[in-house]
Order: C-alpha cells, then structure tokens, then sequence
C-alpha cells in the first residue's frame, strides 16, 4: 500500500512561503482592537463595522495558528513580528494595506498549493511510517 507526500525539499519550499505570509499578513494582527479604538474616538459608530473587525480579528489569530501548525509539520519554525501601530492612525489608509497584504498572500498561498502539487511522491506506507 501506498501514500501520497510531498518530497522534503518541496515541504521546505513550502514552509518556507507559508513563514513568508505570516511575516506579510500578520505583522498587525494584534492591533484589531487598536483600530477598534480608533473608530471610537473618531466617533464612528458603526456597530456592524466593530463586529466585522472583531470578527476579523479573531478568525486572522485563529488562521495565524493553523498555519504556524502546518509550517511545524512540514518541519520548519513559524517565523512571524508583531507590527504595533500608533495610538491614532488614518484607519483607512491601515485597511487598504492590509487588504493589499491579503492580495499579496494569496499569491503565496497559491504558490505553496503549486508546490504541494509538483512535488507529490507516492511512498510505501512502511517508508512512510518509518521516515
């Protein structure tokens, strides 16, 4: 009997793009709640708007997670910075770069899937088990 795996030099590949995206879309993943506060105080009331971005917040720590864990079973490091934000910042201009870092990881993830794709091996399940 057989498995399907990725060859170890594609894995490092991919780990390697999967630590790239943590570095892009991540870097301020913990100051939702500072963006949060922003619209506070510029005294925007948009409960729906707060609601998405706690939302978004917490689902983007949730994803920084599982993927740290993918980048651990392909072998690597989970390699991310946490980027702190000014107390008062344009909220705008924030959410349009991090829109910009999510188009651009994306592409990252697209990468890794083709990787994934041309470095598939079938191995024995025994080779598999033992390796």
């Amino acid at each position: 009997m057989e498995v399907e795996t990725i060859k170890e030099n594609g894995k490092k590949a991919i780990a390697d793009l999967l630590n790239k995206s943590l570095q892009v879309e991540y870097s301020f993943i913990l100051n939702y709640p500072r963006i949060i506060d922003n619209l506070v105080i510029i005294k925007i009331h948009d409960e729906q708007l707060i609601k998405d971005l706690e939302h978004v917040g917490k689902e983007s720590t949730q994803h920084l997670g599982w993927v740290g864990q993918l980048i651990v079973q392909l072998g690597g490091e989970p390699e991310w910075r946490i980027e702190v934000i000014d107390r008062m910042v344009d909220v705008n201009n924030l959410l349009a770069q991090q829109l910009d870092k999510e188009k651009l990881v994306l592409s990252l993830f697209q990468q890794a899937k083709h990787l994934a794709e041309q470095n598939r091996v079938k191995v024995k399940v025994k080779d598999f088990l033992a390796g």
